[in-house]
């Protein structure tokens, strides 16, 4: 047993979608991606273990920024036509997304399968936010027929790195 620091990892992850909050309304499918993001976790790590099995609980927090965010306009068009209850709506937006930060807390078993290698299944639950200022305009047809136009700056939208993250990989150290 005992605490340790890590190395600080760095992923870079293909996200296909993430969501977006802090908006005027909800919506159940995402708003933010494809992109690839840029994941630089640090935790503290409690090791319980010996030669043939390790168990690791770990808690940190996590920086992350989003390349070439795109936004996906389908998706952002169903819920804008929710929310403003019209027949049609076509919308053109853009966004700048900037770095961000979250928590995270999870656990890692590492079967070793000789003294420098280990086999690792591991488990965190992420939390993160990252600002993303979405802004653009929408046009449609209300339920009157009558042609709408919107502007609309989302300054205080964000992408959120909320879920569960798994991962199998190998772990390679000495082992005594």
């Amino acid at each position: 047993t005992g605490v340790q620091t890590c190395a600080l990892p760095i992923s870079l992850y293909r996200m296909t979608g993430l969501a977006v909050k802090d908006l005027p309304f909800k919506s159940t499918a995402p708003i933010a991606g494809p992109n690839f993001t840029l994941f630089v976790p640090g935790e503290l790590v409690l090791r319980f273990g010996g030669k043939q099995a390790e168990f690791d609980l770990k808690a940190g927090a996590f920086a992350f920024h989003g390349f070439n965010q795109k936004i996906n306009q389908g998706h952002l068009d169903r819920a804008l036509l929710a929310y403003e209850g019209w027949k049609v709506l076509n919308g053109d937006f853009s966004a700048k997304a900037k770095p961000g930060i979250g928590w995270q807390a999870g656990a890692e078993l590492t079967i070793n399968v000789t003294r420098q290698w280990g086999i690792s299944l591991e488990v965190n639950y992420l939390a993160g936010a990252s600002p993303l200022q979405m802004k653009g305009s929408y046009l449609g047809f209300d339920q009157s027929n009558q042609l709408q136009t919107r502007e609309a700056d989302f300054k205080k939208s964000k992408v959120d790195l909320t879920g569960l993250e798994f991962s199998i990989g190998i772990r390679s150290e000495e082992h005594t």
